[in-house]
Parts: structure tokens; C-alpha cells; sequence
């Protein structure tokens, strides 16, 4: 379900792994506005008992990738462009107290089903993200993103090709 009023964020806490206080404070203080300023949308994953507990939470936004940044796999067929369509998760979190439960998985695979329904109306060739370092082994071994190079500020950006998604 999309952030709304009736979800309790205050509660949600996302600060044991280093440098995850800023998802925390990214869904407490910025998620609703940047939602309202159509900047990007969040989703909410809660207990069916308790819709109203946020277990973990991820944001979308529309983007683009260099076409330096793919495989030349990735791009076969294609026209030459400088740039292609993405979808970006710009935060995905899971709140400390539901860690290691297969939750991070479950929502990636929403995410999966939005990208891909998103791809039947709109161009959206590519899935991005900018992880920070302790969470690259989930987009990399969890969830086979292709790693491309480090980025200033020292996040590592990763893509998954939505034509992989359809055939998964």
C-alpha cells in the first residue's frame, strides 16, 4: 500500500546497520512530502493483523541509465541511445525488529510486479539503484542485480534489466 496518515512511522526503526539512519529518517521526515510533490511514491508493507505497523518500505521514482553503465548484453537490439528508461528504488529498508525474516525479499518481489506492470504502459527498460555498501550483497547475491561501479559518496550503483524479470 502507498504511505498514507493512517500508517505509524514513528515507531519504525531502521538504525542498527551502518548508515541506515538516513532510511529511517528518510520515511519519517521526507517520504509523505515527496509523495504530495509527486518526487516519488512509497510503499508500505504492514502486517495483515496490524495495516497500520510499517514492516519495511521502499520508494520509486522515475530515472535513467547511461548506457556506459550496461552490458552491452543488456542493451543488444536496442537503438543507439546515450541513456535508457529506469525505474529507481530509491530507498528500500526493513525495519530492525522484522530483519532476516525474508521480508527484504517479499517486498523486492512487489517491487519486481510493479516494474513489470509499470513496463506494459511506459518505457521502463531497467531497474536501478544506488545501495549503500552493507546492503550490496542483497541486491547482488539476494536478488542478482548487476553491479556497475562505486559512486561519489561511496554507494554502489546496481541494475536488473526488466526483460530478466519477465522471463523469471
Amino acid at each position: 500500500m502507498h504511505l498514507s496518515d493512517s500508517i505509524l512511522i514513528n515507531d519504525f526503526c531502521c538504525a542498527n546497520k551502518e548508515g541506515s539512519l538516513p532510511l529511517q529518517n528518510f520515511l519519517k521526515r521526507h517520504a509523505h512530502d515527496n509523495q504530495k510533490r509527486k518526487l516519488s511514491i512509497t510503499w508500505i508493507l504492514v502486517q495483515k493483523s496490524d495495516p497500520h505497523i510499517p514492516l519495511g518500505y521502499f520508494s520509486l521514482a522515475c530515472a535513467s541509465i547511461d548506457v556506459e553503465d550496461l552490458n552491452s548484453c543488456d542493451t543488444k537490439g536496442c537503438p543507439k541511445y546515450e541513456r535508457f528508461p529506469a525505474l529507481l528504488i530509491g530507498k528500500f529498508a526493513i525495519d530492525d525488529r522484522y530483519q532476516m525474516k525474508g521480508l527484504g525479499t517479499q517486498l523486492m518481489d512487489y517491487v519486481y510486479a510493479l516494474t513489470i506492470k509499470l513496463s506494459e504502459n511506459t518505457g521502463c527498460r531497467y531497474l536501478i539503484v544506488e545501495s549503500k555498501p552493507t546492503s550490496a550483497w542483497f541486491y547482488e547475491e539476494k536478488c542478482n542485480f548487476i553491479r556497475v561501479r562505486e559512486l561519489d559518496g561511496g554507494n554502489i550503483l546496481f541494475y536488473k534489466n526488466v526483460i530478466t524479470l519477465l522471463s523469471e
